[in-house]
């Protein structure tokens, strides 16, 4: 019987680890868009309610920046799990002492500031986008 691996067992592993994460990540994307309708679905009820109810500045404090930042964690967080998790699988054999991504403080608190950051610029959008069509809806009355 004729051996088809290559001579190279290491690499091919590598390359083997590495399609498995872009697998992984593809997986973690098609999760990721349906997370992120819900949340704009979610905020819009609660807008377009307090618009009923309350008027334009309850309508625009609806918007919640502590929520963007939930999910914006638990997207990047899963996402860099994945990438980290390999990573160290890579580097197990030169590192035995190696740290866990959960173990690591200071990458989750980089990747909580970063979902904060993203989700501030998220909610001030969708504030000026509200303003903007209330703005041309009184206008065309």
């Amino acid at each position: 019987m004729v051996d088809t691996r290559p001579a190279n067992r290491v690499l091919q592993q590598r390359s083997d680890r590495w399609r498995a994460v872009d697998n992984e990540l593809t997986r973690l994307s098609e999760t990721t868009t349906p997370q992120i309708r819900r949340q704009f679905r979610r905020e819009a009820r609660r807008v377009a309610q307090a618009l009923r109810t309350g008027g334009l500045t309850e309508a625009l404090e609806a918007i919640s920046v502590e929520e963007w930042t939930v999910v914006l964690t638990r997207i990047w967080t899963a996402n860099a799990e994945i990438y980290f998790d390999r990573t160290l699988e890579e580097l197990a054999p030169f590192d035995p002492a190696r740290i866990a991504l959960g173990q690591s403080v200071r990458t989750l608190e980089l990747i909580r500031r970063h979902a904060e950051e993203n989700a501030e610029a998220i909610v001030a959008n969708t504030r000026r986008r509200i303003e903007a069509t209330v703005e041309r809806v009184l206008n065309d009355d």
